[in-house]
């Protein structure tokens, strides 16, 4: 597993992983393709956005860069659980299929 300031990637996974069961396994998967999506659309608004001055005050243009700085880590942040997310969706997709739970549920729960 690959570590990272946050701690083990697949950790939280492993989590989750422990809990599905044939049951759920295609309920947890469709609702974490609709949170990939969601992410995917927000980052990819947010991505074209720049943080301007917010005024003409000497401070503003200083701190403009920091501001920037700052909204780019949470992007990425942001980009690294959407990762994660697709990750655990690929995981859980390969436990349906384990499952046995036919292609055609497996394929409309996970839409990514």
């Amino acid at each position: 597993m690959e570590q990272t300031q946050r701690g083990t990637v697949g950790g939280s996974s492993d989590a989750l992983m422990s809990q599905i069961s044939p049951d759920n396994v295609l309920e947890v998967g469709r609702v974490l393709s609709a949170q990939i999506v969601a992410i995917r659309e927000s980052l990819r608004s947010a991505q074209r956005t720049r943080v301007g001055p917010c005024g003409d005050d000497p401070i503003s243009g200083v701190a403009t860069p920091a501001f920037q700085d700052r909204f780019e880590r949470t992007i990425a942040t942001h980009a690294q659980h959407q990762t994660e997310l697709e990750e655990t969706v690929r995981r859980l997709r390969a436990t349906a299929v384990v499952f046995e739970l036919g292609e055609d549920a497996i394929a409309r729960s996970f839409t990514i």
